[in-house]
């Protein structure tokens, strides 16, 4: 996978929290196993895929085995020196608060569809891809100053299915299932 598709996946990874923080203001800890594999990920592309200019093409860690006993899956072993740990540490950090910026601005930039996908699970509880896509894919009203222009939204990928889960998890009727 190259780099902007690596970019896609952590954003999508991220989905989920995002919704939460732009829909209901703050987060939960329901996306917990979901910013696990983006920091696994966002290591990976830093430490062994030599996608950061700062660590540059250092192959910096290893990949455990899955087999190995009283390590979490997805563990990867340093190779490195504590001054260059600390610049992967730095630089998945960015990584992760980047995609995670990115994420949230594309949910607020489609808040409509979010908005119709997550009422859409309230009501069904499970939404095919063909419903999915459909509800992606309505006319968004032309911002003001262009009256007559009606754009189709694009779609904003498998990460949305994901971030709208959140608003199934509220409890219906609760404040927090008040949609602004």
């Amino acid at each position: 996978m190259n780099r902007s598709a690596l970019t896609d996946k952590l954003k999508g990874l991220l989905g989920g929290r995002a919704a939460e923080e732009v829909v209901f203001g703050e987060v939960s800890t329901g996306a917990e196993n979901d910013l696990q594999h983006a920091t696994t990920l966002a290591r990976q592309m830093v430490a062994m895929y030599g996608m950061s200019d700062v660590v540059g093409l250092a192959h910096c860690a290893q990949r455990q085995s899955p087999f190995a006993v009283g390590m979490p899956d997805g563990f990867i072993q340093r190779d490195c020196s504590e001054q260059t740990a600390r610049e992967i540490d730095q630089e998945v950090k960015k990584l992760l608060a980047q995609a995670y910026s990115e994420a949230k601005n594309l949910l607020r930039e489609h808040r409509r569809q979010l908005d119709l996908v997550a009422g859409e699970l309230l009501e069904r509880e499970t939404l095919d891809g063909k419903s999915f896509k459909r509800l992606l894919q309505q006319e968004e009203p032309a911002p003001e100053g262009n009256a007559g222009r009606r754009e189709l939204v694009p779609q904003l990928g498998a990460g949305l299915d994901v971030a709208v889960q959140s608003a199934q998890a509220r409890p219906i009727g609760s404040d927090a299932t008040q949609m602004k």
